[in-house]
């Protein structure tokens, strides 16, 4: 987590989610760790935060 600019209670901010990658756990069958980056700008279109986190999903079964 980075704070790149302050932010003000009258600011109007926007979040963007991107996915950087996505890879299924050998080692815990049913669980998939999908990597994101979220970008945080202000109504003036600085970039004001950026996060990237990793976070661990269960997967949908698929059909045979």
């Amino acid at each position: 987590l980075m704070w790149r600019r302050p932010v003000y209670a009258d600011d109007t901010l926007t979040a963007r989610a991107e996915v950087l990658t996505s890879r299924l756990l050998r080692s815990r069958p049913g669980l998939g760790v999908v990597s994101f980056r979220f970008t945080v700008t202000n109504q003036r279109g600085d970039v004001v935060m950026t996060l990237e986190n990793p976070i661990l999903f269960a997967c949908r079964e698929t059909a045979p």
